[in-house]
């Protein structure tokens, strides 16, 4: 009977606690893979994509800028059609008094009737010459001929060529993310051996106006990258880039933001088919911190897109980015690149 009494508070005892450790272990692991997910930056996928959320701009922004320029051009001519009719109109009256004279002395002369009177009896009896060639003959030769011009006109006319090389000045194209892609590059030793670390994501958007007439008054918008989207060759890798280097997995920090402030180095004129390099210098923001930059870019405008790219450097200690020690990864570069290669669709055209 004592031994009874000993054995049945020590099993009651231990069930609840086995299922306090129980519970205590779960809650473990739930938080774990809360904290993981938070940590790894989540599945990678994008709230919005790039081209919903890059701002998108108008010509019709471009031609408010313009409207004030023709006044100017024209203010000129107007004033000088007044000064050149005031001139002609003093002088037909000059000239209409002299002529008033001279017919009287000249039909004096010709009263001698003696020609006249030959010269009728003469031409009467030549009367098949005008019959043979008939006037109506000469008129449906010039009128054959006018309708042939017309006809003529409309072929250079009906070439889609020719017509977007006349008509076309200013031009807005939109990045095709499908054809597009973004890339950083980043030096580091991997277990000894020296590798170049590529992200690279196609969830791009932007818009650019191209002024064939003056390219230097062009407009880049501002370009928005998904950071949340970049991957490498490494799922451990992009999981540490959205989680804690590029904090991507926040809803704050999801896109990368450059935007344009001026063009360096444009031509005087562009046309279409040609390639122009030039520098797009701008502010770029990662995270919460911004800075100016400069891109060197590379422009092809081919028939309804535009081909090109941009590259620069930065230190991503500029962007109070910070990347955390990882076994067998050392030597990581200071620099990190940044390219850009797009194509973007014609939108509109003016």
């Amino acid at each position: 009977m004592g031994n009874t009494n000993n054995t049945t508070p020590r099993t009651v005892k231990t069930i609840p606690t086995l299922l306090i450790s129980a519970a205590i272990f779960l809650a473990g692991v739930v938080v774990g893979v809360i904290a993981w997910t938070i940590v790894s930056g989540g599945s990678g996928e994008a709230s919005v994509s790039a081209e919903q959320r890059a701002p998108q701009l108008s010509l019709d922004d471009v031609t408010e800028e313009a409207t004030p320029v023709p006044p100017t051009n024209t203010a000129a001519p107007t004033a000088v059609p007044p000064t050149n009719t005031a001139a002609p109109t003093a002088v037909p009256p000059t000239n209409t008094v002299a002529p008033t004279a001279v017919p009287p002395t000249n039909t004096a002369a010709p009263e001698t009737t003696e020609e006249p009177t030959t010269t009728p009896t003469r031409r009467p009896t030549s009367t098949p010459r005008p019959t043979q060639p008939p006037a109506p003959a000469a008129t449906e030769e010039p009128t054959a001929t006018a309708t042939r011009r017309p006809t003529s006109t409309p072929a250079p006319t009906n070439t889609p060529q020719a017509q977007g090389a006349q008509t076309i000045t200013r031009a807005l194209y939109r990045i095709d993310s499908e054809q597009s892609e973004a890339r950083f590059l980043i030096d580091e030793d991997l277990r000894g051996q020296r590798i170049t670390v590529v992200g690279r994501t196609n969830q791009i958007g932007g818009d650019i106006i191209v002024n064939f007439a003056a390219p230097s008054e062009s407009q880049v918008g501002t370009m928005v990258i998904n950071a949340r989207t970049l991957v490498t060759d490494n799922e451990l890798r992009n999981s540490a880039i959205r989680g804690r280097i590029l904090r991507s997995a926040e809803a704050a920090y999801e896109f990368i933001e450059f935007m344009p402030k001026r063009l360096v180095g444009l031509p005087a004129s562009a046309a279409p088919g040609q390639t122009i390099s030039f520098q797009i210098v701008g502010d770029l923001k990662i995270i919460e911190v911004t800075r100016e930059v400069t891109f060197d870019v590379t422009l092809t405008v081919e028939e309804n897109l535009l081909r090109g790219s941009a590259k620069t450097q930065v230190l991503y200690k500029d962007f109070n980015i910070t990347i955390p020690n990882v076994p067998g990864v050392a030597n990581i570069s200071d620099e990190v690149g940044l390219e850009l290669d797009f194509v973007a669709n014609l939108v509109e055209a003016r």
